[in-house]
């Protein structure tokens, strides 16, 4: 299935796996309009329905160069930032694993955008940076978000400097899950995402949210009693659980009901 959205935005939906499309090629340039109709579309619940995993992804030579430096004038900066961390925020909330497919430079927003995803998965001809100390501002994303990726003294050296890295640092720093070669990125990002449209939804969408909850404590026998409390009283009651202990047990394959589970308090 595939939605009508403006030129600037491409949606579609095939076997469990959505796909969000940047197409303002060739370097997918954020501007406060274009980001307004990101959010429209991962905010809209029908979207999410019946996703394994939703994929972003650009048309161009660069995933994202960036937010539009015009909107980072005076009197547009407030409702640049506000809307960009609108869409930064609903990305990370949301219920279904997120993976950006990064097959050009991917540079200061269009970096932050792809840090807000679950995963990152790039070509060989990737490269990720926050340039923005070059214009003698900071990039507030990438702040909060790379000092718990890759410690600190690491993120300093990418926010205070500005450099740009390849794709095989940002791998090494974990920042990357994996690179695959440029011809054979299409086909192996397909591979990637085709591990989770074979997962019961339910078990996936559950596990994402216990995961980051767990992630907010900073005392390991609280985050523990957390992911007990969800494991014990919430997973093991859905369908799909039994199942696949069962499955397992019979030495069958699962046959998974994918029914949505509500959060538990």
């Amino acid at each position: 299935m595939t939605l009508k959205l403006k030129e600037d935005v491409g949606f579609s939906k095939t076997n469990g796996v959505g796909t969000l499309v940047l197409r303002r090629a060739p370097l997918n340039i954020l501007d406060i309009a274009f980001m307004r109709e990101l959010d429209l579309v991962i905010s809209d619940p029908a979207n999410l329905e019946d996703l394994s995993v939703l994929a972003i992804k650009a048309e161009g030579k660069a995933f994202c160069a960036g937010v539009d430096v015009a909107d980072h004038t005076v009197e547009r900066t407030e409702e640049m930032i506000q809307v960009f961390h609108r869409l930064i925020a609903r990305l990370q909330k949301l219920s279904v694993p997120t993976v950006a497919l990064v097959e050009g430079a991917a540079l200061g927003g269009g970096f932050e955008l792809a840090l807000a995803c679950d995963m990152i998965v790039a070509s060989e001809r990737a490269k990720f940076g926050v340039p923005e100390i070059t214009l003698a501002v900071f990039p507030p994303v990438a702040m909060v978000i790379l000092p718990g990726l890759i410690g600190m003294k690491k993120a300093c050296d990418l926010i205070l400097s500005g450099k740009t890295i390849t794709a095989a640092e940002a791998e090494r720093l974990g920042l990357v899950n994996d690179v695959y070669e440029t011809d054979l990125f299409p086909a192996k990002s397909g591979q990637f995402l085709e591990r989770f449209v074979k997962l019961s939804r339910t078990s996936l969408q559950l596990s994402k949210q216990t995961l980051m909850e767990s992630a907010r404590y900073i005392n390991q026998a609280e985050a523990l009693k957390c992911v007990e409390e969800v494991y014990l009283n919430t997973l093991m009651k859905t369908a799909d659980a039994q199942e696949g202990i069962a499955a397992f047990m019979e030495k069958r394959e699962p046959v998974w009901s994918h029914n949505p589970v509500k959060r538990h308090s």
